[in-house]
């Protein structure tokens, strides 16, 4: 495996979750290359090789070829992954780079767009068609495709409502999804998978809860989407924010369901 970070804190960071997560999956050997460059804006994955061994193995870009096992690689494939929403998913977006390279069984390239701001929803016009951060993620999402030919775009992952408490529940569910029909069309490709999340707040505010609720239900109101739960998890103390623990579940929970 191939890993470019920013600076040797993030490497550091990046190694030790990935060496725990393969562990967990029984990989005993693998190696790290530690670069940067000013063209870098965020941890990512260069190359992730599994040889015939199931030894994840540093290899140049020309050499990897194969597989190890008959079949070729998709050197240069990129998977894109674009985030919106609140700040759990904030939270989440350096953990969802991190385990989209160990869990992602194709062997591609990632580039986690991150376009998520605390506070924010449709209420306070930030996300529907033409508010600022909604114009930002596709523009940010079509750049990244535009740019790299051949790559995957492979879902629009959200998580928030929290700042529309004060939306009824048939109210939010016009709003998440016009904000479904709307991202989809504009984004080169954009017919793919949409997860939305559960929010904690849910648990002790009725107002969320409603939120929550138009939630699991879209679903049922649009193709290709999943809703991911929030079931066991555990916050900060606030009743919102999601702890470490909770948010690397909820990361691999969101990343399972694309």
């Amino acid at each position: 495996m191939r890993v470019k970070c920013l600076n040797a804190t993030e490497a550091a960071e990046f190694q030790a979750e990935a060496k725990e997560i393969l562990t967990m999956r029984n990989f005993d050997n693998y190696t790290f290359y530690n670069g940067s460059g000013s063209d870098v804006l965020y941890p990512f994955v260069e190359q992730d090789y599994i040889d015939a061994g199931g030894v994840l193995s540093t290899m140049t870009e020309a050499e990897a070829t194969t597989d190890g096992m008959g079949g070729e690689i998709a050197v240069n494939h990129k998977d894109i992954i674009l985030l919106a929403g609140q700040s759990n998913m904030v939270a989440m977006a350096s953990d969802m780079i991190t385990k989209h390279a160990i869990m992602m069984p194709e062997y591609k390239t990632s580039q986690v767009i991150n376009g998520a701001v605390s506070s924010t929803g449709f209420s306070n016009d930030r996300w529907n068609k033409g508010d600022d951060l909604y114009e930002a993620a596709v523009a940010a999402a079509n750049a990244a495709i535009t740019e790299n030919a051949g790559c995957v775009f492979r879902g629009i992952l959200w998580h928030g409502g929290e700042a529309d408490w004060s939306m009824s529940q048939s109210e939010y569910t016009t709003a998440i999804t016009t904000f479904a029909s709307d991202i989809r069309a504009d984004i080169i490709g954009g017919n793919v998978p949409i997860i939305v999340g559960g929010l904690k707040f849910a648990e002790i505010s009725t107002e969320v809860a409603k939120i929550d609720a138009a939630l699991q239900d879209l679903p049922n109101r649009i193709t290709n989407c999943t809703y991911v739960s929030k079931e066991g998890l555990t916050d900060i103390g606030d009743g919102i924010h999601f702890d470490t623990a909770s948010l690397a579940t909820l990361s691999e929970r969101y990343l399972e369901a694309l």
